[in-house]
């Protein structure tokens, strides 16, 4: 069986969002204490100093670039191995199903389901309950674009939430 997904690449993708997230919260330390030292240094000034004006600006510089840059970096990388990690999870704990199938088709078209893109591989599956051969779209993670299935290539597949996760040839 050619397994698709295991425990170690769970694990790459684990590191990879705590990774991400580490550097999300240093980047937010820092940005905290050049605002503290701005408002330290804002309430040292004397009175009627010009200073005062520039600081503020500096200040608002530093929010509005942080929450700007906060927007963009939680929503497109964070957020999209975050729920890569999320799909992984669900995948690897939930029930799984193995079929003997035909492939009729590969790469038919990209969905994006789970947060998650991916690419559909047609198959034929025998029915006992209909007595006949039932088309079948398995979702294949567009990670593993090279899967060395051909066109009418007999296989064994386990799948989980309709994933393909591993796969053998008859």
């Amino acid at each position: 069986m050619t397994a698709l997904y295991n425990k170690t690449y769970y694990n790459q993708i684990k590191k990879q969002k705590n990774k991400l997230l580490t550097i999300y919260f240093i980047l937010l330390a820092i940005a905290i204490l050049f605002v503290a030292g701005i408002i330290v240094f804002y309430a040292l000034q004397p009175y009627g100093t010009d200073k005062k004006t520039s600081l503020m600006v500096a200040m608002f510089l530093i929010t509005c670039i942080f929450t700007l840059f906060s927007g963009v970096y939680l929503s497109i990388p964070y957020g999209r191995v975050s729920k890569y990690y999320k799909f992984l999870t669900n995948l690897l704990y939930s029930k799984k199903q193995s079929f003997n199938v035909t492939v009729v088709s590969i790469g038919g078209e990209n969905k994006t389901n789970y947060g998650v893109d991916f690419y559909t591989l047609e198959v034929l599956e025998w029915s006992d309950t209909q007595n006949d051969y039932v088309k079948h779209k398995i979702l294949v993670d567009n990670e593993f674009k090279n899967l060395d299935v051909n066109e009418g290539d007999m296989l064994t597949i386990t799948t989980s939430l309709n994933a393909l996760m591993e796969f053998s040839k008859k």
